[in-house]
């Protein structure tokens, strides 16, 4: 089961997306289970695609660990907030 990890368990995203600062970067912290690594990777690739489609989008990136690691990082760079959260929100639902 992938699992979204909070980087701060204190503040959540959508907490953090009722900001209004700008630029903003995202870090989504997940857990995923080698058997469901490609489903996972397809899934971030097809919403990768629509959010650099979408106003204030800056970028995104995946970093995998290794080692036998299941822990993927995705930090989404955007120009503000609100415009940026219809995508994140697509993302993490």
């Amino acid at each position: 089961m992938v699992q979204l990890r909070p980087l701060d368990p204190n503040v959540s995203i959508f907490q953090q997306i009722q900001s209004d600062l700008s630029p903003v970067v995202l870090v989504n912290i997940f857990q995923v289970a080698e058997g469901e690594r490609p489903a996972f990777l397809n899934a971030w690739e097809k919403d990768a695609n629509w959010m650099k489609q979408q106003p204030g989008f800056i970028s995104t990136q995946m970093h995998r660990g290794i080692a036998g690691s299941t822990r993927v990082i995705l930090p989404a760079q955007a120009a503000g907030l609100r415009r940026f959260s219809l995508g994140q929100r697509r993302f993490v639902s």
